[in-house]
């Protein structure tokens, strides 16, 4: 199991967190290149070179980046330029830095294939992810808002070698909750947990599955969506590694930890889980 972390999750600036993150024992992490201190516009070329040299000497990989949004709804022309205008200098960075993929949250896909919304989003990110294929980068939806099936349809209309996934399992948890709370509806723990299926959703997304995110959440009993430490929410890590193998997965494991709180101590607590895991699967 190769380990990373969302180096964000460390709240400290990039050059005490790089270090952390190897003391952890950890193998990678996952930067945030869409905005931020690593943003492309805060990196000319000498800074991109050193901080590859950096993370470099402490063994270890960019497993990923996080390019944020905006997402891609826009039907407007000037506003998609714009969008495929950053998002060609997001790419040109993580090719820049060798980062192989980069994760992005693209909005709320419709349903109904026949939505005009859908088609600017297809439109949108078709053309997205062909500027990722022209640097050599895999662009991977995060999971989130709409169900494996809606994203994996999606991923499918689209129709891009360069389209993946990053599998946040947690998120598959937490939205459902919150889209019910937007529309007003009473959350339905059965309803939601039949058409998002969190770790059961590797068998829909499994041949795009790229990156994985390590994070876990279960629903109170008032229907707010609440982010747990591993192995106390509703994922069934056990199993959802079990069908990783199954479909050849061989990428990296992010931790990210979204609650507030010790973050130093709940990622520790995330890896010590993770490798304890894995040494009771083998």
């Amino acid at each position: 199991m190769k380990l990373s972390v969302r180096l964000q999750n460390f709240n400290l600036p990039p050059q005490e967190a790089l270090p952390l993150a190897k003391k952890m024992g950890l193998d990678g992490v996952q930067l945030t290149i869409g905005s931020g201190p690593h943003a492309p516009e805060n990196l000319d070329s000498k800074a991109r070179q050193r901080l590859k040299e950096t993370v470099a000497q402490l063994g270890l990989r960019i497993t990923a980046a996080g390019a944020g949004g905006p997402e891609f709804v826009y039907d407007d022309p000037e506003r998609r330029q714009a969008l495929l205008t950053r998002t060609r200098e997001v790419m040109q960075l993580a090719a820049d830095l060798e980062i192989p993929v980069c994760i992005s949250h693209i909005g709320i896909i419709p349903e109904d294939e026949s939505d005009p919304v859908r088609a600017h989003m297809v439109a949108a990110v078709s053309a997205a992810a062909q500027i990722a294929a022209d640097h050599g980068v895999i662009m991977a939806i995060e999971t989130g808002p709409e169900s494996p099936f809606v994203l994996r349809s999606f991923i499918d209309q689209v129709n891009s070698p360069a389209l993946k996934v990053n599998y946040d399992p947690a998120n598959f948890v937490i939205w459902p909750a919150l889209l019910a709370k937007r529309s007003g509806k009473k959350y339905c723990e059965r309803e939601a947990l039949e058409a998002f299926i969190p770790t059961e959703g590797v068998n829909v997304l499994g041949p795009y599955i790229v990156h994985v995110h390590a994070k876990d959440a279960l629903v109170e009993p008032s229907g707010e969506a609440r982010e747990t430490p591993l192995g106390e929410g509703w994922v069934r890590w056990n199993r959802f590694f079990d069908l990783l193998d199954r479909y050849g997965f061989d990428g990296y494991i992010a931790i990210e930890r979204e609650r507030s709180g010790d973050k130093l101590a709940q990622i520790q607590q995330a890896a010590d889980y993770l490798r304890s895991l894995e040494l009771h699967r083998k």
